[in-house]
Order: structure tokens, then sequence, then C-alpha cells
């Protein structure tokens, strides 16, 4: 069993009879945060077990929540074969912490320290983002990863990408566009494909919203779960609710969800909560709201059960 586990078992051990526990240390910053939601996620895929009392097993040792369904060993590209016989494949061994920071509305920054993505980089013309005083000089990366093609999410991609000499990953008709203005460093996807990145991985996935830029059509909307080291994010893109929101989560089996909950064009705070409870991650970040008046709606009322909702005040970080 690796140390950073058996350490994590000596300050857990002598609560294991709360029905809390397995939950309580899932938002902890660091390396502690990132293991008890390995154990939160791992625990669920089956393995040696015996009952410990109502809803609750004991998973080498842990209890682990099950009011919630477990999932079933799968072969995720991110983590590999589940293995009940080989500890490491169960209990990883913490790396690297990710810094995401909110630039308002849909924009955010993962930073592992050395590379950057810059998601849906809207900054200019950006009401939240210029009231926190935040501009598009002010922002670097390495990669910028594009859902869609409205222009309140590829914003100021081609001044950053150019100024930045970053990489840019999006649909392909989008990229297509992006090629016309300038742009070399492109890598076209398309839901259900993927490109491998010096950090890891970015994966499309389906979304139901629509995407055209200048009249134009950009190719469809996405979703996008980047694997940065052993830490996965789900950003859903702008989209409504939808049934294999689950199975992408038990495929890639996201740490962090992002997702919109502003109405209108995209989910709302039910739908919002509901989906979050289906994808299962221990922490969601909700954006997509209150940019202007049609999107003005009470956060508060996003409120999934059993998720850590983290809202980021603009121009905030947050370290999973």
């Amino acid at each position: 069993m690796p140390a950073a586990v058996r350490a994590l078992k000596s300050v857990l051990l002598p609560t294991l009879g709360s029905p809390t526990m397995p939950h309580s240390m899932a938002g902890v910053p660091g390396a502690w945060g990132r293991v008890a939601r390995k154990l939160r996620r791992f625990g669920r895929s089956g393995g040696p077990t015996m009952l410990i009392g109502p809803g609750h097993r004991r998973i080498r040792g842990f209890p682990v929540d099950h009011s919630r369904p477990l999932r079933d060993p799968v072969s995720v590209s991110n983590h590999g074969p589940i293995s009940s016989t080989d500890p490491s494949a169960r209990w990883p061994e913490p790396t690297m912490s990710i810094k995401i920071t909110f630039h308002g509305h849909a924009a955010f920054s993962l930073s592992d320290g050395t590379h950057t993505v810059l998601i849906d980089p809207f900054i200019t013309g950006n009401p939240q983002a210029e009231a926190a005083g935040i501009t598009a000089d002010s922002i670097s990366c390495t990669h910028i990863a594009l859902t869609h093609g409205h222009e309140d999410h590829v914003g100021d991609t081609i001044a950053i990408a150019k100024r930045c000499d970053a990489t840019v990953l999006g649909p392909f008709e989008l990229c297509n566009m992006l090629g016309e203005e300038g742009l070399e460093k492109l890598e076209p996807a398309n839901p259900g494909g993927g490109v491998d990145m010096p950090f890891g991985r970015i994966t499309m996935t389906n979304a139901f919203h629509s995407s055209s830029f200048g009249g134009k059509y950009m190719g469809m909307p996405t979703g996008l779960v980047i694997r940065m080291g052993d830490t996965t994010i789900y950003n859903t893109g702008d989209t409504g609710i939808f049934g294999d929101m689950a199975l992408i989560a038990e495929i890639h089996r996201p740490d962090v969800l992002i997702l919109p909950i502003g109405d209108r064009f995209t989910m709302g705070p039910a739908d919002a909560t509901r989906a979050a409870e289906m994808v299962n991650a221990p922490i969601a970040i909700p954006c997509h709201f209150g940019t202007w008046p049609l999107i003005d709606i009470d956060p508060t009322r996003f409120a999934p059960n059993g998720v850590e909702v983290r809202r980021l005040d603009v121009g905030a970080s947050t370290e999973v």
C-alpha cells in the first residue's frame, strides 16, 4: 500500500464509524484532497469488500458512501484497467496540484505549473472580467481549448494565441476559421475523439447547443474532458442536460465538473443540479450565469447532493 494512503488511513481510521467521513476530505486542496477523492472514486469500483453497516462497506479499510450507485470496473483511458489485486492501480500516488482560475462567464485557466490550458477565453467585452480588471493581455497560456464557435466563447482566442504562441484545440470547422485568421498551431477534433497533449489529453464529448461565428456554421458544440497529470476535469460546455453525461462520467471518472447554470441558453440551476448528481464528480464549479440580465439567476439554487460546489469569484482560483 502506498505511503500516502497509509498516512491518510491513520488520519481517517479513528472516525470510520462516521457516515460522512468518505466525503469529508474530498474537497481539501492539495495532495490529501486528491488521495481522498481517489479513494472515494475508485472505492466505488468494487473489489474486496465486507459490510460494516447500513449503506456502507469497508473497502480496504475505508467506508464508502453507497447512497449513490457503485460504478462497475471499466478500463478507462486516464487510469487504465482497475485491478483488485494491484494496489497501485486502485490507490494512485498524488502528484501535482491543478490550479483552476475563473476569468468570468465561461472562461477558465487550468494550470499544472508548467502548462496552462485556457478554456473559452471571452475576456474583452465580458462584463464580469472587465469589472474584475481582467484584460486579455493579462492572461498567458500554452494551450487554448474551445468548446464551440459563439463569440462569448471564442472571444480573444486569436490575439492570445498569437501573443503566447499557444496551441488551439477546437471543433474542426472552428479551427478552419482560425487558420484563415492566421493561426497555425491548431488541433482540430470532433466529439468522440481526443488529442494527446504534453500535459495529458483532451477528449471531446457531445453537447447540446448551437455553434456559429459571424453567422457562419462552426461545427458541433462540444464538451471537453481534460486530463492533466492524474486529475480529470469535465467541462460540459454550453449544453442542456442529457443522459449520456452519466456514460461520459463512467468512462472518464472526472475529479471536477465545470458546467453552466444560467438557464435560457444552457441548463438552469435545477437541470444543472441533476447533471452534477448524475456525473457524480466530487467537485462542481458553476459558470455561465450573471453575465447579462438574461442569465442572471440565483446561483445558490445549484445545490447537488453529495457534491462540493466551489462557486468562484471572477479572478479567483482553487486547487484540486
